[in-house]
């Protein structure tokens, strides 16, 4: 089952390089919340032009969110998520091999 879209925003997470997000696994009883990555890299690689900070890896996933949450719902469902957690919940790190 797909991974679906709060549309809640993104956050920096400077220790894991990446913007993070939630998604809710729909496919669960009850539906769970999966904490997203997508690397400072990943988003790089989507848009070379950006400028390489924060502000601009903002820029890049609120433009690209779309397409970043499609590429997290298919690995989810290829791979199911990572190895850890996020306050008790599962993690996905989306990186530049997924998009």
């Amino acid at each position: 089952m797909p991974l679906t879209s709060t549309g809640m925003p993104g956050t920096a997470d400077v220790a894991r390089k990446a913007i993070a997000f939630w998604m809710t696994d729909a496919g669960a009883s009850p539906p769970k919340q999966v904490r997203v990555f997508v690397t400072f890299i990943a988003l790089e690689e989507i848009d070379p032009s950006a400028v390489r900070d924060q502000v601009g890896a903002f820029g890049t996933f609120n433009k690209n969110r779309k397409r970043i949450e499609e590429a997290a719902s298919k690995k989810f469902d290829a791979t199911g998520t990572d190895d850890g957690k996020y306050e008790t919940l599962p993690i996905l790190t989306v990186r530049s091999t997924d998009i």
